[in-house]
């Protein structure tokens, strides 16, 4: 990082295969989130590369990255929208197929009690719709979930939700990625439980 001479990751080399569940471990300043950032082309490596589908990834478009990879940081955008344009980020006039995946999403991440308020502004800003925290990581998650990736990432996917929420969520987290490879980042082991390998 500017101003420091010590390597946040060094030595580092893993591979993900297609439909494998993949979690990092690590205590805070690990640089488990340094390696979400690198895998998504939002920091270029000094040395070493990454490679998505055998290319680099430094070759990709913004939109070619979106096509491969869904991404859930721990610090989401609160976006006070509607439930159904927080979940496609488009202002586009609304269908029912549309509708029929946001839906879908929306289930898949354990927030299906927002299905039939897809027109419900969210934010207490304008007198809308005011979630907890919990369910706006959730919602987060749903957005992930709408995209098309082959993979999904989640950088410590559960820091805003209670121990019982987060049981919940690690049930969706396994369903999620038996249909798609993901990595999850985390530094509670009990996130763990949904992957077929862990990286320390």
């Amino acid at each position: 990082y500017p101003g420091s001479d010590r390597w946040i990751l060094e030595d580092v080399s893993f591979s993900v295969t297609p439909g494998e569940r993949l979690a990092i471990v690590g205590e805070n300043g690990a640089g488990k989130s340094t390696a979400v950032k690198l895998i998504c082309g939002l920091y270029r490596p000094q040395k070493g590369q990454v490679l998505i589908d055998g290319r680099d990834a430094s070759t990709y478009s913004d939109a070619g990255i979106k096509r491969v990879l869904n991404v859930v940081f721990q610090n989401y955008e609160r976006f006070h929208f509607t439930v159904r344009q927080n979940i496609t980020m488009s202002a586009s006039p609304k269908d029912a197929e549309e509708d029929r995946n946001v839906q879908a999403a929306l289930k898949n991440a354990e927030c299906g009690e927002l299905c039939g308020k897809l027109d419900c502004r969210l934010g207490t800003e304008e007198g809308g719709l005011d979630l907890s925290g919990g369910q706006w990581q959730k919602l987060a998650i749903a957005r992930a979930l709408y995209g098309g990736g082959k993979y999904i990432l989640l950088d410590e996917p559960t820091s805003a939700i209670d121990p019982v929420a987060e049981n919940e969520m690690y049930e969706c987290f396994r369903n999620v990625f038996q249909k798609r490879g993901g990595i999850m980042i985390s530094h509670r082991l009990a996130s763990t439980c949904v992957a077929d390998r862990i990286i320390v």
